[in-house]
């Protein structure tokens, strides 16, 4: 057991390392008809390549939500930002107010007479365990409530995050991948071979 997680943990050290180096390396290559090509760090990339800062993706979506989706320039994502977050604001909203309606109301009921309470008209009829077991779903409707509206913030940060990084990755039509076989004297494998024009 112990080998299994070494084993994962040097392959996610490479990984991570890998995919650092290839990171910073993107930012300085231009892709155009030839091979492709480094540059100095005085040159300026052309605007196609011109590098696109996740960091300041991501603090635009914490300040603003959508603002990071509209930095990286995918506006499409602007309604499902916001009503992602207008619905679950909404349902957080209502479910406050559902549960303040019942707690007060059940607090009408069971603390001793005169308090200020008042049974919400929406409850006359119901007994203090009814109300009590209506508190507690709002209650909790309320706290999904908030825990979604809090996923939805993080995950559209996360969004504008991912979105900067891959914005400057190479989807063209000229990327093909070939598969070789390889004749060994020790056996028979194949060898993948990542082309790009």
């Amino acid at each position: 057991m112990r080998m299994k997680l070494q084993g994962r943990f040097t392959l996610l050290l490479l990984f991570t390392t890998l995919a650092q180096v290839w990171g910073s390396s993107v930012r300085n290559w231009v892709l155009g008809n030839g091979p492709a090509a480094y540059l100095s760090a005085d040159t300026p990339l052309p605007a196609k390549v011109r590098y696109h800062s996740p960091v300041k993706a991501a603090w635009f979506s914490a300040v603003c939500p959508g603002l990071g989706q509209m930095y990286n320039k995918k506006w499409w994502k602007l309604p499902i930002v916001y009503g992602a977050l207008g619905g679950a604001l909404y349902f957080l909203l209502y479910s406050q107010n559902e549960y303040v309606k019942a707690r007060d109301s059940y607090r009408a009921l069971v603390l001793p007479q005169p308090n200020p309470y008042q049974v919400h008209p929406d409850y006359q009829g119901y007994g203090p365990y009814e109300i009590k077991s209506f508190r507690d779903y709002f209650r909790q409707n309320r706290d999904y409530a908030i825990l979604a509206s809090a996923g939805v913030y993080v995950l559209q940060i996360l969004d504008a995050t991912v979105d900067a990084h891959l914005l400057t990755f190479d989807v063209s039509d000229k990327l093909s991948l070939r598969l070789i076989p390889n004749f060994r004297i020790q056996g028979f494998g194949f060898s993948a071979v990542l082309d790009w024009r």
